[in-house]
């Protein structure tokens, strides 16, 4: 308790004097379609001890040079790969804190090796999968996990389907039929939190904050993920990794394809209890 207690003082008081001495950065924001700001500018404002948005520019302003050298740190949203490259040079040849919004390549570049073919260095992407070492190793730690959480959690799920069902005495169980590795569907197991048939009028849907189709039992069940543990079950039989994308429907996943085609990538390897998104986003 006393080392808790001392490292949230250490840490409260260690930011306190760094942004002391350290204003926050006179930020610019370099962008192609303005439908990006309302989600990104949010974002960044939530750091306004450490950034602070001077001016908004689109990538082919003719005072775009001006901009970057007035700045300290700049922001690339979606800006044409070439333009990208002069004006990201432009900046680290003036020592400028550089921030860019990634696309498919920058990313699978992140992961990239560095090799020397004769004399021409280059970045190598060779692995698309995991080795057969590697899934091996991931089985037999998905079926481990999956085996100690259903013991540790026994108790809470007898509670939780006896709660179900007292409720309104229908199945406790919910299937619905998901997308894992290789577009491959499954059904995936919950306990069921809302109402019986409850897309028999309106058809694959989201659900929304005050979704009226969530029955009391449910919205209790899902503040604390207990309807996600029969998936548990899904990982030892081999539909679901512990760690993975979160499986989508398709009809959902076909619409989410619209507006971004790169999601269809989250197929490449299974799906998961939990996952990057899970841990470093919001819900």
């Amino acid at each position: 308790v006393l080392q808790v207690l001392l490292l949230y003082i250490f840490s409260y008081f260690g930011n306190f004097v760094y942004f002391k001495i350290n204003h926050p950065q006179k930020s610019l924001i370099v962008y192609q379609d303005e439908s990006l700001l309302p989600t990104v500018i949010p974002k960044i404002q939530k750091y306004k001890k450490q950034w602070r948005i001077n001016r908004l520019i689109k990538y082919d302003d003719p005072d775009i040079k001006g901009a970057l050298l007035g700045h300290s740190t700049i922001f690339f949203l979606d800006v044409p790969k070439n333009e990208r490259t002069r004006q990201v040079e432009y900046c680290y040849a003036h020592n400028k804190n550089i921030y860019i919004l990634p696309d498919v390549s920058d990313i699978i570049l992140n992961h990239a090796s560095h090799v020397v073919v004769d004399d021409t260095a280059m970045f190598a992407s060779t692995k698309q999968s995991m080795s057969f070492e590697q899934m091996i190793i991931k089985r037999i730690c998905d079926i481990i996990f999956a085996v100690i959480m259903i013991l540790l959690s026994s108790p809470f799920m007898i509670i939780s389907a006896l709660a179900i069902k007292i409720y309104d005495r229908g199945p406790v169980f919910y299937k619905q039929a998901r997308l894992t590795k290789g577009g491959r569907e499954f059904n995936v197991l919950k306990f069921r939190s809302m109402i019986v048939d409850a897309e028999k009028n309106t058809g694959a849907m989201l659900s929304t904050e005050n979704d009226d189709r969530i029955t009391p039992v449910g919205k209790i069940l899902r503040r604390f993920r207990l309807d996600e543990l029969p998936q548990l079950f899904n990982i030892l039989k081999g539909d679901m990794s512990v760690v993975g994308p979160r499986p989508e429907r398709l009809v959902i996943a076909k619409e989410y394809e619209k507006e971004l085609p790169e999601f269809r990538y989250r197929l490449k390897v299974k799906a998961g209890l939990t996952g990057l998104a899970q841990i470093m986003s919001k819900y």
